[in-house]
């Protein structure tokens, strides 16, 4: 691919003053949320970018649900094409999923609906299954299609099944890179995609790419489907693509739009309360901000806790919603725009340029390392059978662990942990899972240490880990930081005589207070 680099330019050549994106980055940076990066594009030029480190521009980072945003695009490129009518019954384009006698609602629902995610079914079938495909159509549909908004990742998946059918190509992404993303500059090699237990590809959220990747698709839209003068998506797709199609209110259980998640659904993106401004939305606020009247794109990494109600309940407002506080400030700071350029400001772009460069997770702060530590380390510890999921891959609602950890024989849990080679500053951690040992340094002086844990057969899976460790009150605490995601497991341990208990938290999207899961062993000498 012969990839054009993005323009560079200063924030006034574009009409922003430097010091407002300063004080935008700073409003996020002590808002509440972990950052991860922040990219800011204005008449199809970058203005500002920064990454909190360890994070940086060539890490490939978890898109969640905006997964379902690339999807809608891939359908956008064949209704472009004219390979693809929207209008389509499903049934028709995939019969061989069907069941024998499909209810009269199944033979009704069309690709149209289920970009809407008003598919009529209102369960999530696991993606995490075989039978993904027939077990969903399958589902009894409940409310006729087109009526009713229902948030599901498997439903996009099924989507993403018949642009396979219809490419020919089994993996989305080569249907991609040659028909967009080389077209628009996206890094489609450094893109990671987990794939259902079948091989077709997880669109509900498998994809992993980086932030820049993100900012040329917004880029795309807010440029109504142009590309350095040629047409990439039709500026019919991209208009109905970007606005209503469906009421989402129902997810609020309000009957009045109060925030910018249920002010409406487009195909696959999300409507805000300001009219004509959309968003691209992935789980623990991966987002695309696009104003279009303001010609701005604004791309953000970052980790917020989100919790979602179960299926059935209704939406409990919260006394602080991180989600819309981050999304407040970035349409805050859009509507201030002007049109025309500013002054170039020395001092306030050096400001700017220095706290962009300056950017940086917290350091770990740790008690002094107890009289007793060499006690931790020389030890592994044999663990009962269990379910902990170890590894970021996808997630299940269904069974709340992991694909990467559920086989056909059944979750697959560690197995074994062991504590060595401490040296003062940091150790080494190892953990065995299905026999394979999975080993990564981990900082006890304020600082995290990167690791991988790389998943054999699994070379689309991230693998980078941060990893640090404190003392609290005697207890070694363990924290592993799955960078390319935003999923983290903690680990403590605490040393008895002859042996320790180990206690694991893992912390999953739509949770805010994980799954433990404890247990009391015996010291086994390396």
């Amino acid at each position: 691919m012969n990839r054009t680099e993005l323009n560079r330019v200063s924030p006034e050549s574009v009409g922003i003053s430097s010091k407002k994106v300063k004080e935008l980055v700073e409003a996020l940076d002590h808002c509440g949320t972990e950052m991860h990066g922040i990219m800011i594009a204005r008449y199809g030029k970058v203005c500002a970018e920064g990454w909190w480190a360890p994070f940086s521009p060539n890490l490939v980072h978890g898109l969640q649900s905006m997964t379902k945003t690339i999807l809608s695009t891939a359908v956008g490129a064949l209704v472009t094409d004219g390979l693809l009518d929207i209008n389509q019954k499903v049934t028709e384009l995939l019969p061989e999923y069907m069941p024998e006698e499909p209810s009269e609602a199944l033979k009704r629902l069309t690709v149209r609906h289920m970009l809407m995610m008003t598919s009529g079914c209102r369960k999530t079938y696991p993606a995490c299954r075989k039978d993904w495909l027939t077990g969903f159509f399958a589902q009894p549909i409940e409310d006729e299609p087109g009526t009713v908004f229902h948030y599901d990742g498997t439903n996009t998946s099924a989507i993403g099944a018949i642009v396979s059918k219809i490419t020919g190509q089994h993996d989305i992404l080569e249907y991609l890179r040659e028909r967009v993303f080389d077209k628009i500059g996206i890094d489609s090699d450094r893109i990671k995609w987990v794939k259902h237990p079948d091989g077709y590809c997880y669109c509900g959220g498998g994809a992993f790419a980086k932030l820049e990747d993100i900012l040329r698709l917004g880029m795309l839209y807010e440029q109504n489907g142009v590309w350095n003068g040629q047409r990439i998506l039709s500026e019919e797709w991209v208009k109905e693509a970007a606005s209503k199609q469906t009421h989402n209110n129902e997810r609020s259980g309000v009957p009045e739009y109060t925030d910018d998640s249920s002010s409406g659904y487009g195909y696959q993106i999300w409507m805000t309360k300001r009219p004509g401004t959309y968003y691209f939305s992935g789980a623990h606020g991966q987002y695309v901000l696009v104003m279009p009247d303001k010609h701005l794109v604004i791309a953000v990494n970052q980790n917020i806790v989100e919790v979602l109600p179960k299926p059935g309940e209704i939406r409990k407002p919260k006394d602080v919603d991180m989600k819309e506080i981050v999304l407040g400030l970035l349409k805050e700071f859009g509507e201030s725009l002007g049109g025309e350029p500013l002054s170039e400001d020395e001092q306030a772009a050096d400001g700017l340029k220095n706290y962009l460069n300056c950017l940086s997770r917290p350091r770990c702060i740790s008690e002094p390392v107890p009289e007793h530590a060499e006690r931790f380390f020389g030890h592994s510890y044999q663990l009962s059978e269990n379910e902990i999921s170890l590894l970021p891959g996808v997630y299940s609602a269904a069974l709340k662990k992991f694909v990467l950890c559920t086989t056909a024989d059944g979750p697959v849990g560690v197995e074994r942990i062991g504590l060595k080679e401490f040296n003062g500053n940091d150790f080494i951690l190892e953990l065995q899972v299905k026999g394979y040992i999975y080993q990564t340094p981990v900082g006890v002086d304020g600082l995290y240490r990167i690791g991988h844990f790389k998943v054999p057969g699994h070379p689309e899976l991230p693998d980078q880990v941060l990893a640090n460790g404190y003392w609290k009150e005697g207890v070694l605490h363990i924290t592993l930081n799955y960078i390319e995601t935003c999923y983290s497991n903690q680990i403590s341990v605490e040393k008895k005589e002859h042996g320790a208990v180990i206690t694991f938290d893992e912390f999953y999207m739509f949770d805010e207070k994980g799954f433990r899961t404890v247990f009391d062993v015996a010291d086994t000498i390396f």
